[in-house]
């Protein structure tokens, strides 16, 4: 009989960090991820020169003797999960579902950062958290004026340029191929038609 290999799997954490922790929202967070058998780890601030293997509990890393660094100040609110994709995707429509605040910066801890520090992951989100908040007004933006075309409080010359911008925005598939200057010049075109003084109010 041959012996059963049993494979350990890596444990599933959620790593939280908020320099104002909000108790309710706090609550909220870490029952949902507990409710899954998720393991909810409330990060301090030394934590962030502490490597992402680490506070995730994968094996082979140990803890780092280094002093906390000053980028936290300059950080509300994270959350970095340690989770596989199919997980994450399921944890965050659990939060969705209990109409739970949306959490200002978040990431997952991958093969390819799990040796970054906690401060290093920051640093490189960071542009990408603005693109994403950028691409988020754009939606909003467009949806605005596609509801003004629709109301009909564009004027007729200005409708097939404002069109055009309209569909390069909803067009847009994959951030990783945007750059958040080409972002911001769709929501200018948008901004440019829909400035005139010959829109018809209802």
């Amino acid at each position: 009989m041959k012996a059963r290999i049993r494979i350990k799997k890596d444990p599933e954490r959620v790593l939280y960090y908020s320099h104002d922790p909000q108790k309710e929202k706090l609550e909220l967070l870490s029952q949902t991820a507990r409710e899954m058998g998720i393991e909810w780890v409330l990060l301090e601030k030394q934590d962030f020169s502490q490597k992402l293997g680490f506070l995730a509990g994968l094996p082979g890393y140990q803890e780092r003797k280094q002093n906390a660094e000053d980028l936290v100040e300059q950080i509300p609110e994270m959350m970095v999960m340690s989770l596989p994709q199919e997980r994450v995707n399921r944890f965050l429509s659990a939060l969705e579902s209990k109409k739970a605040e949306k959490v200002a910066l978040k990431a997952m801890v991958t093969p390819h950062n799990r040796d970054w520090t906690l401060s290093h992951l920051v640093e490189e989100i960071g542009e990408e958290h603005q693109l994403f908040q950028a691409y988020e007004r754009l939606q909003e933006q467009a949806a605005l004026a596609q509801k003004k075309i629709q109301e009909g409080k564009v004027p007729e010359e200005n409708r097939d340029a404002l069109s055009l911008w309209i569909q390069k925005a909803k067009g847009i598939s994959s951030l990783q191929t945007m750059s958040l200057r080409q972002i911001e010049e769709i929501a200018q075109g948008i901004g440019r038609s829909l400035e005139t003084q010959s829109f018809r109010e209802s």
